[in-house]
This record gives C-alpha cells, sequence and structure tokens, in this order.
C-alpha cells in the first residue's frame, strides 16, 4: 500500500512539474508578445494624448479617494461617539 502511495505521489509530482513548466513557458510567450506589439503602440498613444492621459489618472483618482472618504477604511466593531 506504502509502494503505491509512494508511486501515486511521484506521478503526481510529475505532472504538476510538467503543468508548471507548460504555464511558465506559455506565461513568458504571452508576455513577450504583449511587450512586442502592446506596449509600444500604447506609449505612443499616450505621448499623443498626454493631457487626456493626465486628466483620466486625476478623474480615477479623485474618484477612488471619494470612494474611501465616504465609506472610510476603518474596522466595523469601532463606534461613533
Amino acid at each position: 500500500m506504502a509502494n503505491e502511495f509512494d508511486g501515486f505521489e511521484k506521478k503526481a509530482k510529475e505532472v504538476f512539474e510538467d503543468l508548471y513548466k507548460k504555464f511558465d513557458s506559455r506565461i513568458r510567450e504571452l508576455s513577450n508578445q504583449i511587450k512586442d506589439n502592446i506596449l509600444p503602440d500604447t506609449q505612443e498613444r499616450l505621448r499623443q494624448n498626454i493631457f487626456k492621459t493626465v486628466f483620466i489618472s486625476f478623474g480615477i483618482g479623485f474618484i477612488i479617494g471619494a470612494f474611501i472618504a465616504l465609506f472610510g477604511l476603518k474596522s466595523p466593531s469601532k463606534k461613533k461617539r
């Protein structure tokens, strides 16, 4: 019984290592595609529309700040006096 479990453990380890290697290679491949194809275009668009980019960034920051100010990040156990 112990030998069967050891064999299963080794097989499972091999399967997971193989799966990890496949995922890792696919993630690297996709990140390289993004770096080569998408990022240069995005950087150029951001440079062309710098004011729009800045206003959008400030707007998102303002919305997040307002949300935090309204709902807060305090624990629910504290009571107001």
